[in-house]
């Protein structure tokens, strides 16, 4: 793992080499070169003095100076993925060159100016920064006091007033570019994790639609045909079977309103009733029956209190298992167990028809049953019984996980 920018332009990945690349070859030339000890006073050149003053305790070079002068340079290849570990590297690197050629040392003193400037705008290890920061700074002053230093005309002099406003203002530039990257990246991560929650709801209300839908609009069709099979041989039987669609109408539309509500406003989901749970499975079976199905309820255990969510998810497998008992077992009958565990509560229903065909696990019906399952950290089985009929059966822990 990087300690600087995780996202590197090539651009700037080839400038930092083309900078390391520069300051190694001319930091290996001046490290080739023989230097033979100069006389007290400095070096003579050409019948004169010269103006560059180099120490009298030069040092012949050797391949331990080579390698030396390309682990000073080299490393800032990576000043900016690596700010810190490349300050570390070169300040040991260019501490090593004391007492060589001072050619070399100047050179070693530009690849330390430069890991000190990419450590302090780059590193994201403030404290560690801040630690090794007084450190390379004084041995860059070291350095300069052995290094040979160019004796520039007067009318550069001026210009290097303006190398500090300079860095300064790249400074500040490469961290507001930094800002507004990390802005943007922070801005497209919350769009993605919104986008993604709207999905998570969308699939939630659409697998709640699924269930209100097809057990409502289910017992709707069946209560309607059964009216319109008697009405003309017994009145009062058709007019319960109406009051039955009615009534079945009525409460479809008050689940539509639960599953909905979350697209309105704050007041109205306050005004929402509770959704249902395992106190509302007997009116469940109630209206199953209703429609003419025989269905078998028992309770085993002492009923226990359980989370909402535990709750909604027993309900929505018992009524997806008796709205396919409806649907593919006309004429047989049903049996709904409830059963209360020490650490977790299990729903049965079985029926005596085929059960539902190749494709009923597909979609939001018992695929998003086992889902709901599974999210609640529980167990599910859809599957035919050996004995005839269709089994679903969950299991679900007391306590939400």
């Amino acid at each position: 793992m990087s300690d600087g920018r995780d996202r590197l332009s090539r651009r700037d990945a080839l400038l930092d080499a083309a900078w390391a690349a520069g300051l190694a070859l001319t930091g290996l030339h001046y490290a080739r070169q023989g230097v033979s000890r100069p006389p007290a006073g400095g070096h003579m050149i050409g019948g004169g003095p010269v103006a560059i003053m180099r120490p009298a305790h030069m040092i012949a070079a050797g391949p331990v100076v080579v390698l030396l002068a390309a682990a000073a340079m080299l490393p800032l290849a990576l000043r900016r993925r690596y700010p810190l570990t490349v300050l570390w590297s070169v300040t040991v690197t260019t501490a090593l060159l004391l007492g060589t050629n001072p050619d070399l040392v100047f050179a070693g003193c530009l690849a330390l100016g430069t890991a000190i400037y990419s450590a302090a705008a780059y590193s994201p290890r403030r404290r560690a920064t801040l630690a090794s920061l007084p450190v390379a700074a004084g041995l860059l002053v070291v350095l300069f006091q052995h290094a040979a230093l160019p004796d520039l005309p007067g009318a550069y002099v001026g210009l290097l007033a303006l190398v500090p406003i300079a860095v300064a203002a790249t400074g500040i530039r490469v961290r507001r570019r930094r800002a507004t990257r990390a802005n943007e990246r922070r801005a497209r991560e919350e769009a993605e994790a919104t986008r993604a929650a709207v999905g998570e709801e969308r699939a939630r209300i659409a697998r709640e639609l699924h269930d209100v839908v097809t057990h409502h609009v289910g017992m709707m069709v069946i209560q309607a045909g059964a009216a319109r099979m008697v009405l003309g041989t017994s009145p009062g039987e058709a007019e319960e079977a109406m009051l039955a669609v009615e009534a079945t109408g009525r409460t479809a539309l008050a689940d539509l309103r639960d599953a909905l509500g979350v697209l309105g406003d704050d007041d109205m989901a306050a005004r929402l009733r509770p959704q249902p749970g395992l106190g509302s499975v007997p009116e469940l079976v109630e209206r199953v029956r209703d429609a003419g199905v025989r269905v078998d309820y028992r309770v085993i255990g002492e009923p226990r209190t359980v989370s909402a969510g535990i709750g909604l998810t027993a309900y929505r497998v018992a009524q997806e298992a008796l709205t396919n008992a409806v649907k593919h077992a006309a004429g047989a009958e049903a049996a709904v167990t409830v059963e209360y565990q020490p650490h977790q509560v299990r729903i049965e229903v079985t029926d005596t028809g085929p059960g539902p065909g190749g494709a009923a696990g597909a979609g939001y019906g018992l695929a998003g049953l086992r889902e709901r399952v599974v999210l609640h950290g529980g167990t599910f089985a859809a599957e035919r019984r050996l004995t005839g009929g269709f089994q679903v059966r969950a299991t679900l822990p007391l306590a939400a996980s």
